[in-house]
Formats: C-alpha cells, structure tokens, sequence
C-alpha cells in the first residue's frame, strides 16, 4: 500500500504574498505542513509540489522532499497530478491513494487526514475523491462567502459545495437545523475545508482537460468532478477537533496562526 501526499505551494498569493515563507512561530508555513504531514502515519511518501525555484530551494533546507511542476497548472489538484506523475515516472497508479494537503493549513489535525484516507480506502467502490467537512455553529461563517460550504447525505455525499449559504432555510426559524453526530445539536451547515484524497483514477479523471462552467463560476475546483457526473465522499470531523486549524489566507490568520503554534509550544 502506497499513500502519497502532494503539498501544492506556490509564491503567488495576492492577500498573502510569499505565503509559504511566512514565518509562523519560528518555521516557515510550508515547513510546518510538511511536518504536519509526517506525523500522519498511513503516508509513505510525501513531497512538496512547487514551480518556484526559493520554495524548492526552502523545502530541501529543511529536510523536505520537493518537485519542480509546470507554471501552467490553473488549480492545487492539477499541481498534485504533475507531481504524482513525476513520482511514479508517468504512472500515478503507482499510488493507492493520493492526497492533496493545501499549503495554508499548517494546524491541520493529523487524525482528520487519517480519517479521511481511512474513509477511501473503505469506500473506493463508491467514490474516487473525498474530503473533508466540519459543522458550522455561527450564522456569521454559514452567510459568509469567504467559507465554502457543502450539502452532505447521511451516507457521506457531498451533493454540491458553494460559496453560497446552503441548505438555506426558507424559514428564518430552521435556519439551525442540520443535525450531525459531529455536533450536540442541530448546525446551519458544513464548511468545507480543502484537504482532498484521490483514487489514481479519480485523480487522472479530475486532471482531463478544461475547467467545468460551475468550477468557473464558484472558483472552486471540487466543482469539477461533480459537475462531470462523478460522486465525492465527505468525512464530517467534530468542530472541537478543528477549531485551531486555521487557514492561512491573510495577516490576520497568519497572526492567529503563530499563536497557536507558539501555545503548542
């Protein structure tokens, strides 16, 4: 059994610039993923995807391992692709399983990324891509469209993410009104957070060609797989368990990010 996770990391960022560099705590963003990463103990191979001559430069300082990919990939999965194909010498079914562990999720719990690898391997008859959700508590995040959500079945399928507040209640009185184990009580939504796990098949799959229309119009690239009539498991993790893991997109989450890191010691 061979499980790959692919760190895409880029220099450009037009609210964060150079963010993989950001010092968080005494260890650059990228450097704290990569050891996040380690510490997962179903990985056997990990590395980070780059087309940036300082982040490869950076990562190999550290005792990482990185890979140059093409300027011209337009998404984080896409990057992950050129990299699994570089690891299996043209052949990502090399790879049972194929993660994508975005560059800004530094905190990231290593028991949501083993649940989830767990989740595919259980479920690979029924999904080639799964990822991740977590309850939504505040009515603030559920109505912002700077958190993405997802409708999840009671059987683990994401049915549509969006920037949008989904399910929205018709009645101002359900607004609260999604019920989850993950929660004591009934939750607006589910944020979606983007750590993804790919068969190598639904990776090549999702790596065809062209972005889909809602792909375009969201901005969002698990959009893709959906709208090309392929089905995506979500895992839902407790809000406890991912309340410090902050996606670093801005100042302010830096900021957040390196006093988490500093209390953890």
């Amino acid at each position: 059994m061979r499980i790959l996770a692919v760190i895409p990391s880029r220099l450009a960022s037009t609210r964060l610039p150079e963010k993989p560099l950001k010092d968080i705590a005494g260890k650059s963003l990228v450097q704290r993923v990569w050891e996040m990463a380690k510490g997962v103990p179903e990985l056997t191979d990990i590395v980070v995807a780059t087309d940036n001559e300082t982040i490869f430069n950076h990562v190999e300082s550290f005792g990482g391992t990185a890979v140059m990919t093409s300027e011209s990939f337009s998404t984080g999965s896409e990057r992950v692709y050129g990299a699994a194909q570089i690891l299996g010498n043209g052949d990502p079914e090399q790879f049972d399983i194929i993660l994508n562990i975005q560059g800004d999720m530094p905190l990231l719990p290593r028991e949501a990324v083993s649940r989830l690898i767990q989740f595919l391997l259980e479920h690979r008859d029924r999904f080639q891509m799964a990822t991740i959700a977590t309850p939504i508590t505040e009515e603030e995040r559920f109505l912002s469209n700077s958190v993405v959500k997802v409708v999840v079945t009671e059987t683990g399928e994401g049915l549509y993410f969006s920037r949008a507040p989904i399910p929205f209640p018709r009645d101002a009185s359900e607004r609260r009104s999604v019920k989850t184990s993950a929660a004591s009580e009934p939750v607006f939504g589910f944020k979606h957070l983007g750590l993804y796990a790919f068969t190598a098949k639904g990776l090549s799959a999702y790596n065809s060609p062209a972005q889909s229309s809602l792909e375009q119009i969201e901005k969002l690239e698990q959009l893709r797989v959906l709208e090309r009539g392929n089905r995506i498991g979500v895992v839902v993790i407790e809000e406890a368990l991912m309340r410090d893991s902050v996606e670093v997109d801005t100042p302010d989450d830096l900021a957040r990010a390196s006093e988490i890191a500093r209390g953890r010691g």
